[in-house]
């Protein structure tokens, strides 16, 4: 491709950069006014975060903070040239309606599932089945309910619990993964699938809310358990980068087609469903993405049809300078088993919230 090509992106109202060989070699006018220059001449590792760009594959979409805004990114490889495309984020609908509509939402299926947790000692001692299995279909879609809640309100709001890192507990991200995915083994049989766990032996420290990373995770853990068929491998790996922690997460399932990449990130956008009942409102990524970022890091995905996902967390190295005081996540106690059991509610079978699994 040569410059002269590139003059139908000056029509975008998207932000576009055409890249070789490390060097921002064309940027339309979007750009421009985007970055507040022209970016053309410029590195792109001085453009855009290392994790975007140190890439080996030919297509990937990732989220990042750029001049103050929440965006997404999209990288295609054209030959020797990456193309790349600079979204900006978009709120979906009115963040207030959101927040607020999230919180009666919560506040109607709490009261649905106090009710239900005082039913259920009752239901269980008319030993009937048809209505234990009723009590855990309400159980599950109240987890549901509460699911939705959470997410609304994390996708239309300021996170304040994770801006300041030095406020934070310094985490082994080692023992917190190992944590869950021992919580996970429980679960991923009833999906006949199997989960793979990879961390290094010593300790990988990160400074942040134990309750925030693990929502993060679970949001993407669910995502991949819902959408890897019977006898598929979801893997999640941690290992300590030269720039800080990094996580990822892989499976074996349907995988994202191409031109939905660079909307993956939106709220209420949907990858192709497995089945009806496979189907969520779009949150998951979107809430992922949005803690990704006021951790400080950034969230990139790529994505073959018929070969899988993966996504890559790439946390900051935040603790450089701090006396690193280590808190060791603490081993998942009843209420964090139930909040892991309602992140899951998309994806179990209603069996799954039986009272063997679900003792809140």
């Amino acid at each position: 491709m040569n410059k002269n090509e590139f003059q139908i992106f000056d029509l975008y109202s998207e932000c576009v950069a055409a890249v070789r060989d490390g060097q921002v070699i064309y940027a339309n006018p979007a750009a421009e006014r985007f970055f507040g220059r022209s970016i053309a001449g410029e590195q792109i590792q001085t453009v855009l975060p290392s994790s975007l760009t140190a890439f080996a594959g030919t297509h990937y979409t990732g989220s990042a903070q750029l001049c103050g805004q929440a965006v997404t990114v999209d990288a295609v490889l054209c030959g020797k040239v990456w193309i790349y495309t600079i979204l900006p984020s978009a709120e979906s609908g009115d963040d207030e309606f959101l927040a607020a509509a999230g919180s009666a939402i919560r506040s109607q299926a709490a009261i649905i599932q106090l009710a239900s947790t005082f039913l259920r000692p009752h239901i269980e001692d008319l030993e009937n089945e048809k209505l234990t299995a009723y009590a855990a279909m309400l159980n599950r879609s109240c987890r549901q309910m509460l699911r939705l809640a959470d997410h609304m309100a994390l996708v239309s709001k300021e996170l304040s619990d994770v801006h300041q890192a030095e406020n934070c507990p310094v985490l082994d991200l080692v023992q917190l993964c190992s944590d869950l995915a021992d919580v996970l083994q429980l679960f991923v049989p009833l999906q006949h699938i199997h989960l793979q766990l990879k961390v290094p032996e010593q300790p990988v420290l990160f400074a942040g809310p134990q309750e925030r990373i693990q929502q993060m995770l679970l949001n993407i853990l669910s995502n991949s358990m819902k959408y890897t068929p019977e006898g598929g491998t979801v893997t999640l790996q941690l290992t300590e980068a030269s720039g800080g922690p990094c996580i990822t997460i892989s499976d074996t399932g349907c995988g994202i087609s191409s031109d939905r990449l660079l909307n993956i990130f939106q709220a209420y956008r949907m990858p192709p469903a497995f089945s009806d009942s496979k189907q969520g409102v779009g949150l998951g990524l979107a809430a992922a993405r949005r803690i990704a970022e006021y951790l400080g890091g950034t969230l990139l995905l790529e994505s073959r049809v018929n070969e899988g996902t993966r996504v890559t967390i790439q946390l900051p190295d935040n603790i450089r300078r701090r006396d690193p005081v280590v808190r060791e996540p603490a081993s998942p106690a009843p209420d964090s088993f139930s909040k892991i059991l309602t992140e899951l509610s998309d994806v179990l079978d209603y069996t799954s919230f039986y009272s063997q699994f679900d003792e809140d």
